[in-house]
């Protein structure tokens, strides 16, 4: 509902600063958590909330607020923060990483904090957030779905009520190699959402003053994005534009040559931000167990290849392509998955917009950050290093 304050976390990221501008631009107050608070200016500088500060890029209108939590994971660390929230949507998980994470740290790398920061938000919520507090809303993924060897087996489809049987007790066995940041990511996020649901499954079966009362006055949903493509506003460097989930199709665009196939099982980032904050409303029901899940899929059918990218920027960038600023001779080979969207479409009422329009977005902005000054000779840079990885 409109005017209502809600606690976001993540709003630096791609996605969670999608969604900050969505729930502001809904009427929504946001208390927005930043593990740095000198983030802040760079998201007050952004286009799109430049409206919300003065011109040191400092904080004029009370929609938006901050509030640091330097680690997410100490128990207690939102405490404060949930006080007179009416909403939670949680966005910060730790994604794959740039730089190489040995196998012995993966599980305190991704697999404990992507836990940790859930529950703990969980129980400061029930601790501290208040009767006035409806709903927690958590960014999962399609991944979180089942077993991650189904991801690649070519019959996979992300349906909103299929779970890998896999928790924190016992510990789920991790690979031993190198490299293997992906896997345990999805790890990561099946152990998160099980946890979750498991917690808010417990509350719901008693806790509260009378017997079997739920003790939370809350339910919970999770948001199943696909790989979410679209330009990332705070993205202001060609490293930074090319990197994340928009690095699956700009990099081969630019050139990068990969040989692993991988579903090409994308969305819109508008669509994915767009389901958080719809999820908010007081008409999307949980049942019983107070938990629900939609999942976000702009190719619900499976007939996207990630190789059709290539054709699509010969087709909306041709100048580009024609002088060589745009090689557009990658190779990112597919294997066919499918999803069921069908809650998603008719109870948040999102419709999917298409992968022409995800490229156009990815590729749109990498274009435009490649123009900003000293730019030109990072992309260049960039351009020659997939070049010679072949």
């Amino acid at each position: 509902m409109a005017g209502d304050l809600v606690l976001l976390t993540g709003a630096t990221g791609h996605l969670g600063f999608r969604t900050l501008v969505l729930l502001l631009e809904a009427g929504y107050h946001v208390r927005a958590v930043l593990r740095d608070p000198s983030k802040a200016a760079k998201i007050l500088a952004a286009p799109s909330l430049r409206r919300f500060a003065n011109n040191n890029n400092h904080p004029t209108n009370p929609a938006l607020t901050f509030v640091t939590i330097p680690d997410l994971t100490v128990p207690g660390a939102y405490d404060a923060a949930v006080r007179s929230v009416t909403h939670i949507i949680h966005v910060a998980s730790p994604l794959p990483a740039g730089q190489a994470v040995a196998p012995a740290d993966y599980a305190a790398t991704y697999i404990q904090p992507a836990v940790d920061g859930t529950l703990n938000l969980l129980e400061a919520a029930r601790r501290h957030g208040g009767p006035q507090l409806t709903r927690v809303v958590v960014t999962s993924s399609v991944v979180a779905l089942g077993d991650f060897a189904t991801f690649f087996s070519g019959e996979a489809c992300f349906a909103p009520d299929a779970r890998a049987s896999l928790a924190s007790e016992p510990a789920p066995e991790l690979p031993t190699t190198p490299g293997a940041d992906f896997p345990v990511y999805a790890v990561a996020k099946a152990v998160a959402l099980n946890e979750a649901e498991a917690w808010m499954h417990r509350q719901r079966r008693g806790g509260g003053v009378g017997v079997g009362e739920a003790s939370v006055s809350f339910d919970l949903v999770h948001v199943h994005p696909a790989f979410v493509l679209g330009a990332n506003e705070l993205a202001t460097t060609v490293r930074e534009a090319v990197a994340g989930s928009n690095g699956m199709v700009v990099q081969m665009v630019l050139g990068k040559k990969t040989p692993v196939p991988i579903p090409a099982t994308v969305v819109h980032l508008d669509d994915a931000a767009e389901a958080h904050v719809k999820a908010l409303a007081p008409g999307v029901k949980t049942g019983e167990k107070g938990t629900r899940s939609f999942v976000v899929v702009g190719d619900a059918k499976g007939e996207v290849q990630w190789e059709d990218a290539l054709e699509v920027v010969k087709k909306v960038f041709p100048a580009e392509v024609g002088q060589g600023v745009l090689p557009n001779d990658g190779k990112q080979p597919s294997v066919f998955a499918t999803a069921d969207v069908k809650d998603t479409e008719e109870v948040l009422g999102i419709k999917h917009k298409g992968f022409e329009e995800m490229v156009r977005s990815a590729v749109g902005h990498v274009l435009e950050v490649a123009k900003a000054p000293g730019q030109q000779q990072e992309f260049e840079k960039v351009k020659a290093e997939y070049a010679q990885a072949e």
